[in-house]
């Protein structure tokens, strides 16, 4: 009887040592989208606490996702512009007001400021405008039409930007004979307003640097400064 009791009590005590092995484990299996440390504290926290760090990386992920992708659509456009086409323009306008959408509610949860709600509200109320004309209509016709839309939109990118910043490089571009700006992801002028017939019509009026916005004449001035 004696030697049941000890065999029992060695059960035990091998379980006691099993279930508390599987606790971390357990832990880190559940936070399967954070790091590994994650895991490890989560046998030293509370369950609530231990998935903490696992929500607020998914909630910065979305912020950064939605500022990443925030004019990725507006881009496309001016390449597509560029080009002389109008397919697709009515799709990606669609996918630029939804982005700014959701940039905009990003930070509204930021506590960012009404003036910077108002201008990115600005984009997206333009990018709904866009028109491309009608499939019957001669595709000069539609060009001007989408171009004319396109410009609207660029004003209201470019306000944003020049005063808010952006957070991966940018340059704007004013065309003199267009007599508008714009704003494209490469240092390689491809002028949206004339497409083939001027393409490379444009002068480089700024970029963005570390994530803010830098007019050509400022980053002159600095760098005379500095020389100085």
């Amino acid at each position: 009887m004696r030697k049941s009791n000890l065999t029992l009590a060695a059960i035990v005590a091998v379980l006691a040592v099993l279930l508390t092995l599987a606790g971390p484990l357990a832990a880190t299996a559940s936070c399967g989208s954070c790091s590994s440390t994650c895991g490890a504290g989560a046998s030293k926290t509370s369950g609530k606490k231990a998935h903490q760090c696992s929500g607020e990386k998914a909630k910065g992920a979305s912020h950064e996702e939605a500022s990443w992708g925030f004019l990725t659509s507006y881009f496309e456009m001016r390449s597509v512009l560029a080009g002389d086409e109008v397919e697709g323009l009515d799709e990606l306008s669609k996918n630029l007001v939804k982005d700014t959408k959701k940039f905009r509610q990003a930070m509204t949860e930021k506590k960012a400021s009404s003036e910077q709600l108002k201008a990115l509200k600005e984009i997206e109320n333009s990018a709904s405008t866009l028109k491309v004309g009608k499939a019957s209509q001669a595709e000069a016709e539609r060009l001007k039409v989408a171009r004319e839309g396109f410009r609207a939109i660029s004003r209201h990118v470019l306000a944003y930007v020049e005063t808010y910043g952006f957070d991966r490089v940018a340059y704007s571009y004013y065309c003199p004979m267009a007599k508008d700006s714009w704003l494209q992801e490469t240092d390689k002028v491809g002028n949206p307003y004339y497409g083939s017939e001027m393409l490379k019509c444009g002068k480089m009026t700024g970029h963005v640097m570390d994530g803010k916005y830098v007019a050509v004449k400022e980053q002159a001035e600095k760098g005379m400064h500095e020389h100085h």
